[in-house]
C-alpha cells in the first residue's frame, strides 16, 4: 500500500491512497462472497454460486463498489497511522481508480487540527482574577425560601382560585380559527401570580371555580419571543380542573429538623450559606478558566477549520434537543415557537460554536504540549462512572 499526503489551506488535507492488484484482490474476493448471499441461482444453495455467476447476475460494477468499500473501511485507519495523521470531523471519500487487476486508488478530504503556537499560556492563567465567593443576604434569603416552597403542602379546595393558589387548567390558544403549534394542554399545572403565562393569562383564571370554562383574547407583544405569534391576538379557551390551597411551612426550628440532621433554624442557615459559597467558588474558577483560556486563544489565535465549527454546532443542536426532551418538548415544534429553522438557528449559534472549538482547540494543545494523558486506570473509573 502507498499513501501521499497534500496539504490545503484551511488546515484541509488530501490524503491518497493505492493499493497493488494482489492487495485488492481480496477485497473483489469479499465483495463477490458478501453479494453472493443475496443471489438465488437454480441448482446452487443461497451463497454457494460461483463467483462468475455471481458477477454475471449482479453485475462487475456492483461487486467493484463493494469492494472499494471494503477496501477504504480496511485501509484507511492504517493509512492514517502511517502518515501520523490526526483527524477532524468526517472524511470525503473519492474513489479515482477501481478496475479488476488494475491498482485501486482513492482519496481521502478531510480537516486536521491546526498547528498551534502557544503564548506563555501560565502568566496568561495567572493573570485573569478569581471572582470572590460572597454569598449575600439576598442569596440567602432566596434559597431558604425556595427550600420552603419546595416543601409546600397542597390541599383541594373548593372556593374561587386565588394567588397563591395551584390550578390544574385544560387551555386551548387559536388564532382565526387555528389552534397555535404547542398551544394546547391538558392538566397543565402552575402557581397562579407567578407570572409564568403571557401577561394578563393568570389574571383571567383568578376567580374562577373548578370546572369553570372561559373564553377571551389576549394581545401579545410585538416583541415577544415566540415569533409565529408575535403581534398577534390569541383567543383563549380554559378549563379550570383541579384547585389546591398552597400551605408553605414556617421557616422555625421545627422545620429545620423535619429537612436534615440540624438542631435549629441556624445550623440550617449556616449549611445552605456554606453549600451557597463552594457552588459560587466552583462557579468562579469555571469562569476564571474559561476566560483564560478566552485570553490564551486570543494570543494563539488559531486557525479553526469549517469542519470543527460544523461538527461543534451539531453538538451543541443535539444537546440542545436532548434538555428539550427532559421537559417533553421537542425540538422541532421548538422551531416552529420561535418562527426559525434548524440553519437559521445555526448561524445564531455560529460564533459560540467557533469559540468552544478555540476553547478545545487550545486545551488540546496545552495537553499536547505538556504530555497529559489520561492512564487507563483513569480512563476505566470514568467508564465505571458512566455505567453506574
Amino acid at each position: 500500500m502507498k499513501t501521499a499526503v497534500v496539504k490545503h489551506t484551511g488546515s484541509r488535507v488530501a490524503l491518497t491512497v493505492e493499493l497493488t492488484p494482489e492487495e485488492f484482490e481480496p477485497y473483489w474476493e469479499r465483495a463477490v462472497s458478501v453479494l453472493g448471499r443475496e443471489v438465488h441461482e437454480p441448482g446452487f444453495r443461497p451463497g454457494k454460486a460461483p463467483s462468475q455467476i455471481v458477477v454475471g447476475t449482479i453485475g462487475e460494477g456492483a461487486v467493484l463498489d463493494r469492494a472499494a468499500r471494503l477496501a477504504v473501511g480496511k485501509t484507511y485507519a492504517r493509512a492514517l497511522e502511517e502518515q501520523d495523521l490526526e483527524t477532524v470531523g468526517e472524511p470525503r471519500i473519492e474513489v479515482l481508480k477501481v478496475a479488476r487487476a488494475n491498482p485501486f486508488i482513492y482519496r481521502a478530504m478531510f480537516a486536521v487540527p491546526p498547528e498551534i503556537i502557544l503564548p506563555d499560556w501560565r502568566r496568561i492563567a495567572r493573570g485573569i482574577p478569581l471572582e470572590a465567593a460572597a454569598v449575600t443576604e439576598q442569596e440567602l434569603s432566596s434559597a431558604l425560601r425556595y427550600l420552603c416552597e419546595a416543601r409546600a403542602v397542597f390541599t383541594a379546595v373548593s372556593r374561587p382560585a386565588a394567588r397563591g393558589d395551584r390550578v390544574h387548567v385544560d387551555f386551548v390558544l387559536r388564532i382565526e380559527g387555528k389552534t397555535v403549534a404547542g398551544g394546547e394542554s391538558k392538566n397543565h399545572p402552575f402557581i397562579l401570580g407567578e407570572g409564568r403565562f403571557l401577561a394578563g393569562f393568570e389574571d383571567q383564571i383568578i376567580g374562577m371555580q373548578v370546572g369553570e370554562e372561559k373564553s377571551f383574547f389576549l394581545s401579545v407583544p410585538p416583541d415577544f419571543p415566540q415569533r409565529t405569534i408575535a403581534g398577534q391576538t390569541l383567543d383563549v379557551s380554559v378549563a379550570l380542573r383541579q384547585l389546591e390551597e398552597r400551605s408553605v411551612p414556617e421557616l422555625n426550628d421545627e422545620f429545620a429538623r423535619s429537612v436534615g440532621r440540624f438542631a435549629d433554624a441556624a445550623a440550617l442557615f449556616g449549611n445552605v450559606a456554606e453549600g451557597l459559597r463552594l457552588e459560587k467558588t466552583e462557579a468562579a474558577k469555571v469562569a476564571r478558566r474559561s476566560a483564560a483560556i478566552e485570553a490564551i486563544a486570543e494570543r494563539a489565535r488559531p486557525e479553526v477549520p469549517a469542519a470543527l465549527i460544523e461538527a461543534e454546532l451539531d453538538r451543541m443542536i443535539h444537546e440542545f434537543g436532548h434538555s428539550l426532551e427532559t421537559y417533553g418538548r421537542d425540538l422541532s415544534l421548538y422551531l416552529v415557537e420561535v418562527g426559525k429553522t434548524e440553519a437559521e438557528l445555526r448561524a445564531d449559534w455560529r460564533t459560540r460554536a467557533e469559540r468552544r472549538t478555540k476553547a478545545e482547540l487550545i486545551i488540546r494543545a496545552i495537553a499536547k504540549a505538556e504530555l497529559i494523558a489520561p492512564g487507563p486506570g483513569e480512563v476505566e473509573a470514568r467508564m465505571q462512572q458512566v455505567l453506574q
